[in-house]
């Protein structure tokens, strides 16, 4: 649930109805789509790539786009994003319509060319989410007489739990460059994949801890053979079986790739996913708000940014789609039963 008190700010009558009619239409369809927080018995995970955030300057992105990011945020318990840049004014923003109980952990920015002048944060509902004082940013280790190439983004790893549920989760932006799968780039990227999921395996091995990873990985396809995807489960990952069971797993505002992804590895018993038929999701609020028919209201901004109405309403949500899935938090009985089990030690 966000809150709205500063919608009051809205001038026109006309315009602030139209404001609460689409967070209105928002609300209603998350509440379809994605399950009802509960704060003993799930979890809430969800990774989105919000386009320039803070870091616009094709098109003013208007504050009422926070007001409908909030919304669809508030449905999840912990959101991991990407593409913030060095300016936190709307990120801050964000948070403060998301009320008091949420707070976040960010990135500095990644210098040069591929980084992109890029951050990434962690949003999360203190609420059911435990901050457990681990942070960082990976750089990966110098093979034997040779220097690392680093990714371009560099990911960002912390330490969370909520209920009986304790895991690491990372999130990363891979470098896409060109798309074709022949070149340079394109290897660049599935080997930026593969490097990252195998140091988290070997670091996950020694903590015997549960890891995920999520983000925007720049996939470029579902079969096990796609070069993006074959990177990240030969690095030691799995896909939750919700996630591979989704009909449509595309992420992109298209709906023609499917770039963002999470996947895991588990501490067998203390990790599980709900099964329920909507355990698992992604959410195109491009349904509920910037739709089609509302092109006429924005015609005066969007002709300002010199960009078509498809390409601007991107710069006011994203060209990403959120991904979520749920888990479950209570394992209380699966730890009763094995001290049931357990030789008495004195």
């Amino acid at each position: 649930m966000a809150y709205y008190p500063s919608l009051r700010d809205y001038k026109t009558k006309s315009e602030r109805v139209r404001i609460i009619e689409n967070i209105q239409r928002l609300k209603s369809a998350l509440e379809q789509e994605v399950p009802r927080k509960n704060l003993e018995e799930n979890l809430l995970i969800a990774t989105w790539n919000i386009r320039e955030l803070g870091k616009n300057d094709k098109a003013v992105r208007m504050r009422e786009s926070l007001f409908y990011m909030a919304e669809v945020i508030s449905s999840y318990d912990l959101v991991a994003v990407q593409e913030i840049g060095n300016d936190l004014k709307d990120l801050k923003e964000l948070v403060k319509i998301l009320g008091p109980e949420w707070d976040y952990l960010i990135t500095n920015i990644t210098e040069g060319a591929s980084g992109n002048g890029e951050r990434l944060a962690f949003l999360f509902d203190t609420r059911k989410v435990i901050f457990r004082k681990v942070v960082g940013e990976i750089v990966l280790p110098d093979p034997k007489g040779a220097s690392a190439k680093q990714l371009a983004r560099t990911p960002f790893i912390v330490a969370f739990q909520s209920g009986w549920f304790k895991f690491y989760i990372t999130t990363v932006h891979i470098y896409y460059g060109k798309a074709t799968k022949s070149s340079a780039e394109y290897k660049r990227r599935a080997k930026e994949i593969n490097d990252v999921a195998t140091f988290l395996k070997k670091r996950t091995a020694k903590e015997k801890e549960n890891h995920l990873i999520l983000g925007d990985f720049n996939i470029t396809g579902r079969d096990k053979n796609d070069a993006t995807l074959k990177a990240l489960l030969d690095g030691g990952f799995k896909i939750p079986p919700a996630l591979l069971a989704l009909s449509n797993a595309n992420t992109n505002a298209d709906g023609t790739m499917p770039y963002d992804q999470i996947a895991y590895i588990d501490q067998p018993g203390y990790m599980e996913f709900n099964n329920n038929t909507n355990s698992v999701g992604i959410f195109n609020f491009f349904q509920h708000v910037f739709r089609k028919e509302d092109e006429t209201i924005f015609e005066g901004e969007v002709k300002k940014s010199k960009l078509s109405y498809k390409q601007w309403k991107t710069f006011q949500m994203s060209d990403h789609l959120p991904l979520w899935i749920e888990f479950k938090v209570d394992f209380s009985e699966n730890y009763l039963n094995k001290l049931k089990t357990e030789e008495y030690k004195k």
